[in-house]
């Protein structure tokens, strides 16, 4: 019984990870802020998006054809099997019209859920150096995440509605094919449980033996 944590216990932890989530969220409301982590996630998920998926090429970008104020980036998607053979440099590829231009709600889909993460993390009764290394780690799992998520948005999208399980690819991204802001609350979630967990209990067992 004495290892069973306290209701003091857990209201402190749970106090924390309120706080932090609570800040995070009033400073991400800032457009400066926004605008900062739109230009950093592009960056990052071109390469990840276009290093991964094998039948589509994306340009996320925050300089696009049109205005973004109300969307803050713009995926503008090209079949990837019509450009490969050309090997078009990215400024080449974007003097084509794309075949399908998309603008995700960033701050729902992103931000909000990467603060999530990082606060659930912040929140974890593990050390401090575990949690600098895990932390990274898993901000990178959740964005290849949601490149698999995006890959299966995007065939349904290019292939009009229709998305048959015809290759090992789409069999991977099948599984990531739920258009829903819980889901990938879901897949945060599952990445924290399968990184603290384990070592929580671990840690838990130490202090009994």
């Amino acid at each position: 019984m004495n290892n069973i944590p306290s209701l003091k216990y857990l209201f402190k932890i749970l106090g924390i990870f309120t706080v932090v989530f609570t800040a995070l969220i009033l400073i991400s409301s800032f457009d400066g802020v926004r605008k900062g982590h739109n230009i950093f996630y592009c960056s990052i998920t071109n390469v990840i998006f276009n290093s991964i998926n094998p039948e589509i090429r994306a340009d996320f970008s925050t300089e696009t054809r049109m205005d973004l104020k109300h969307y803050g980036i713009a995926i503008e998607l090209y079949n990837e099997k019509k450009y490969k053979k050309r090997q078009l440099t990215k400024s080449q590829l974007r003097q084509i019209r794309p075949e399908v231009t998309k603008y995700p709600n960033l701050h729902a889909l992103v931000l909000v859920p990467t603060i999530f993460l990082f606060c659930l993390f912040i929140a974890t009764p593990i050390p401090i150096k575990s949690k600098l290394l895990k932390i990274p780690f898993a901000l990178l799992v959740f964005y290849i995440c949601l490149v698999f998520y995006y890959s299966y948005i995007f065939s349904l999208t290019l292939n009009k509605g229709n998305f048959e399980l015809d290759s090992i690819w789409h069999f991977i991204i099948r599984p990531f094919g739920v258009d829903n802001l819980e889901m990938i609350n879901i897949f945060v979630i599952i990445i924290w449980g399968g990184l603290t967990i384990p070592q929580m209990m671990s840690l838990n067992h130490s202090k009994k033996g």
